[in-house]
C-alpha cells in the first residue's frame, strides 16, 4: 500500500504529458524502487574491486603470471595536442597513467596498488651509477654520476667543458642515452624541418645496396654518365622514351644498369642532403666532397641514431634518414623509454636467446619464452599514449621544461615470469665460437683470411626448478693476434682468452683501465699527452663504463680476516663493455670479453637488482708507471681502479674452449717477429720466433747492444725502446689477488 501513491501519481502524469512509453516507465520503476540498495551496492562493488586491484598488483610484483583486475575508468583521457597541458602535481602525489586516461594518485597509493614509477626526468641514471641502494644509511659518492648526466642532458662534452650552444652528443651507442628534455629542445629546430621538406626520401626507400664513404662521388659521376649515353642513344635511334630500348639490341642490359646506377646516385645525393640538414657534412665542396670528410659524417650519423655500422650507407641506414624529423625523434624518445624501463623493472630479455630455447615449464605448463624488453616498452608507450609520432610530439610540447625536468609517472607494468626473484641462480657460459691460433699473416707480408662461422657469444642462464632457461645471447670477443711490445721493439703476440670455471664476484662502475707495462706507446700517446681518455672512467674508457673481473678462486689457510678461507686470483681477464663497438662485430680483442656499453650496462644493472650484494665503492689501488717514448718521459699514476660492487654469492662463469680452426691446435706463447722490420738480437732467453716457427739466428751485428741503462737509436723501421717497467708505490697487488707477480692486465 505504501507504493501504491506514487504509482498513482505516475499513471495521473503519463495521461497528462503522454511523452513516456513503456519501456522509460520501467526504468522509471525500477530506479525507484532500488535507489537506496543499488547506491550502497554500487560502493560495495567498487571497493570489493578495488581490493582485487590491490591484491592481483601485489601478486604480479613477485613474479606471478595473473593479470590484476583493471581499476574503474577515471580521470582525463590521454590525448595529446595542442590544447593538452600537463602542470606538475602535489609533492606527495605522482601522475598514474592507465587504461587511456591519467589521474594523480598519492605515490605510496600507486606503489601499493602495483603501479610501476617511471622516472622521465633528467637526474636518472642506471642503477649501476646510483650512489644508494635501499636501506643504506648513508650514500657512498660516485664521482663519475655526475659526468654522466652532464653528458645525457648536453650540459658538457667528454672532458667536462661547458657544451656549446647548439651542439648535442650522441652517446647513445656509448650506453648514455639522451634525456627527454634534450629531445624536447630539438623540437624547436625549424631549420631541420625545412631542410627536410627538400630531401628526396623515396630515392632513400627505394634503395637496396651499400657505398662507402668514397663511393659518394663516383655513384653520383657514374649516374650521370649512363644517363648521358641512354639519351644519346635515344637522339641517334629517334627513340622518345627509355623503354623503348628494349626493343633494340642490347637495350634491355642497358636500361639495367642505368637504373641501378640511377638509385644508387640519387641516394647519394639524397643521403648527402640529409647530413647537410642535419649539420653533420660542412664540406664547402658542396658537390664533390672529400671521402674522408663523409665518412665522419656518416659516422655522427650512426651515433646520432644508434646504428652500429662501418660509415657506409646500407639500407638500414637509407631507411632511417627517409624518416621525417618527428619520426626520428619518436624513434628517440621510444629507445630512452625502454631503457629507463629495463632498468626500472629489472628484466633483461629481448630475445636475443631465442635460438636456444622456445619454451619453459611454468606451473606444469609450457610457457614461450618472453621478449620482455619488447612487451614492456610497448606497454609502457600505450600506457603513456605514445603511439605515432604526432603524439610524441604533442607530450614533448605539452609538458612544461621544469616539469619535464623532474617528471615521474605511474604505470601498470605486465607481470613478470614465475622465474624471476630477488636471489635468481644465474649462470653465464661464453662460448669462444671459432677460433684461430696460426698467424694472420704470411712471411712474405700478406694476410691470411680467417673466416668464422661461429662468432663468440656470451649466455646468461637462470636456473629454476631443473630447468637451465637462457635470458639473453649477446655477442661478444675473444683474444686474437695484437701488437705488443717486448725491449722497445713490436711483435705479434697471442692474447689468449682462458678457459675454464672462472667466478664474477667484483662489479666495477665506471672503471679505470690500466694499461700494462708491455702496451706499445703509441696506444697510450696522443702527442705529447698521455691518453686518459682511453684510461677512464669514463664511457671512452678500454672497459666502458662497467667491468666485471673473472677470477679463479682458491682455498687457503682460514684467517681472522679470511675466514672463509678462499682467495681469489686474477689473470687479467675481464667481461667489460667497450667504446669500440665494432670491435665486437669483428669479435677480438686482447683477451677480454667485450660488449657494446648499453648492453653491458643492462646486465650489470640486471644482475645487482637480482643477487644480493655489497656498494664497497671506491676501492683504493695505487698505481705507479714510467716510461720513455720518443725521447721524452710519461707517468701514469691512478689511485683507484673505479665503484666496485661485491657479490654476496659469487656469480658462475664458464668459458668454453670454443672450435679451433686452422693447422695449429694450441696457442703459441712466444712473440712473432713482423715481416720488413728489422729487429735487434734477442738478449733474453726466450727469443721471438719467425713466422714459419723456427727460432732465428741473430745475424752478427757490429752495433754493441744497449745497456738498460742507455736508450738505443731506432733503425727506420723500429719502435723505439720504452723506459723502465712498472715501479709500484707500494706492493700492487689488491687484496683479491693471490701474492705472486703482477698480473697482466687486458683489454
Amino acid at each position: 500500500m505504501a507504493s501504491a501513491r506514487p504509482l498513482h501519481m505516475i499513471s495521473i502524469m503519463i495521461e497528462r504529458l503522454r511523452i513516456l512509453t513503456l519501456p522509460a516507465l520501467a526504468l522509471l520503476l525500477a530506479v525507484g524502487c532500488d535507489t537506496g540498495a543499488n547506491g550502497a551496492s554500487g560502493r560495495r562493488q567498487h571497493r570489493e574491486r578495488q581490493t582485487n586491484i590491490n591484491t592481483s598488483s601485489t601478486s604480479s610484483t613477485t613474479g606471478s603470471t595473473a593479470r590484476p583486475t583493471p581499476p574503474p575508468k577515471r580521470g582525463e583521457p590521454v590525448q595529446w595536442n595542442s590544447d593538452t597541458r600537463l602542470h606538475r602535481p602535489k609533492a606527495d602525489r605522482i601522475w598514474v597513467f592507465h587504461q587511456g586516461r591519467r589521474f594523480t594518485l598519492p605515490i605510496a597509493e600507486a606503489t601499493r596498488q602495483g603501479f610501476t614509477i617511471l622516472d622521465l626526468g633528467d637526474d636518472w641514471t642506471p642503477v649501476l651509477l646510483s650512489e644508494q641502494s635501499p636501506g643504506d644509511a648513508q650514500p657512498k659518492p660516485l664521482p663519475y654520476r655526475k659526468r654522466y648526466l652532464d653528458l645525457a642532458n648536453d650540459r658538457a662534452d667528454r672532458r667536462g667543458h661547458k657544451l656549446r650552444r647548439g651542439k648535442s652528443n650522441y652517446l647513445e651507442l656509448y650506453g648514455i642515452p639522451p634525456t627527454p628534455s634534450v629531445l624536447k629542445r630539438r623540437l624547436g629546430n625549424k631549420r631541420l624541418r625545412a631542410c627536410y621538406a627538400t630531401v628526396n626520401s623515396e630515392a632513400l626507400k627505394a634503395f637496396n645496396s651499400r657505398i662507402s664513404a668514397w663511393g659518394f662521388g663516383f655513384a653520383m659521376r657514374k649516374s650521370r654518365a649512363l644517363r648521358k649515353v641512354v639519351n644519346r642513344k635515344l637522339r641517334r635511334k629517334k627513340l622518345q622514351r627509355d623503354e623503348d630500348l628494349r626493343r633494340r639490341k642490347g637495350g634491355k642490359r642497358l636500361l639495367k644498369k642505368l637504373r641501378r646506377a640511377e638509385m644508387r646516385g640519387k641516394a647519394a645525393q639524397a643521403a648527402l642532403e640529409v647530413l647537410r640538414c642535419e649539420g653533420l657534412l660542412t664540406s664547402r665542396r658542396r658537390n664533390k666532397p672529400k671521402g674522408d670528410e663523409v665518412y665522419k659524417a656518416l659516422t655522427a650519423y650512426e651515433r646520432k641514431h644508434k646504428i652500429v655500422g662501418r660509415g657506409v650507407l646500407t639500407r638500414t641506414m637509407a631507411r632511417i634518414m627517409a624518416l621525417s624529423p618527428d619520426e626520428s625523434d619518436a624513434l628517440a624518445l621510444r629507445r630512452v623509454i625502454r631503457e629507463r624501463v629495463i632498468h626500472t623493472a629489472g628484466i633483461l630479455e629481448d630475445g636475443s636467446a631465442a635460438r636456444l630455447a622456445k619454451t619453459y615449464i611454468a606451473n606444469g605448463r609450457r610457457v614461450k619464452l618472453p621478449n620482455l624488453v619488447e612487451t614492456f616498452t610497448n606497454s609502457a608507450l600505450e600506457g603513456l599514449g605514445l603511439t605515432d609520432a604526432r603524439a610524441v610530439r604533442a607530450f614533448l610540447l605539452a609538458v612544461p621544461a621544469p616539469v619535464l625536468r623532474d617528471l615521474r609517472v605511474a604505470l601498470l607494468l605486465p607481470a613478470k615470469p614465475a622465474y624471476y626473484s630477488d636471489n635468481m641462480d644465474l649462470e653465464v657460459v661464453i662460448n669462444r665460437g671459432d677460433v684461430y691460433y696460426d698467424p694472420p699473416i704470411r712471411s712474405g707480408g700478406e694476410k691470411v683470411s680467417q673466416y668464422r662461422g661461429r662468432t663468440p657469444r656470451l649466455t646468461l642462464w637462470v636456473k629454476y626448478r631443473g630447468q637451465r632457461i637462457p635470458l639473453i645471447r649477446w655477442r661478444t670477443t675473444v683474444g686474437g693476434w695484437k701488437d705488443e711490445i717486448r725491449d722497445g721493439q713490436v711483435y705479434l703476440k697471442y692474447k689468449p682468452s682462458d678457459v675454464g670455471r672462472r667466478v664474477w664476484r667484483d662489479i666495477i662502475a665506471a672503471p679505470v683501465w690500466i694499461p700494462p707495462p708491455s702496451t706499445p706507446p703509441k696506444e697510450i700517446v696522443r702527442g705529447r699527452k698521455i691518453k686518459t681518455d682511453n684510461m677512464g672512467p669514463g664511457y671512452l674508457s678500454a672497459y666502458g663504463l662497467v667491468a666485471a673481473l673473472h677470477l679463479i678462486p682458491r682455498k687457503t689457510r682460514k684467517t681472522p680476516k679470511n675466514p672463509e678461507g678462499i682467495k681469489f686470483w686474477d689473470k687479467g681477464i675481464r667481461t667489460h663493455g667497450s667504446y669500440n663497438y665494432r670491435s665486437v662485430r669483428a669479435g677480438y680483442s686482447h683477451g677480454c670479453h667485450r660488449l657494446y656499453n648499453h648492453k653491458a650496462i643492462r646486465m650489470f644493472s640486471f644482475i645487482l637488482n637480482h643477487r644480493p650484494h655489497d656498494r664497497v665503492g671506491l676501492e683504493p689501488y695505487p698505481y705507479l708507471h714510467r716510461f720513455e717514448y720518443k725521447g721524452r718521459k710519461y707517468k701514469i699514476k691512478v689511485s683507484n681502479r673505479g665503484y666496485v660492487y661485491r657479490l654476496k654469492e659469487l656469480l658462475p662463469v664458464i668459458v668454453t674452449r670454443g672450435r679451433v680452426l686452422g693447422k695449429r691446435k694450441r696457442p703459441i706463447k712466444q712473440y712473432i717477429k713482423k715481416p720488413g722490420v728489422e729487429y735487434l738480437p734477442d738478449a733474453g732467453t726466450d727469443p721471438a720466433l719467425s713466422l714459419d716457427g723456427g727460432v732465428p739466428t741473430p745475424t752478427p751485428n757490429t752495433t754493441p747492444t744497449p745497456t738498460p741503462n742507455t736508450t738505443p737509436t731506432p733503425t727506420p723501421n723500429t719502435t723505439p725502446r720504452s723506459g723502465p717497467k712498472t715501479q709500484p708505490l707500494r706492493p700492487t697487488a689488491p687484496p683479491t689477488v693471490q701474492p705472486g707477480p703482477r698480473p697482466t692486465k687486458r683489454r
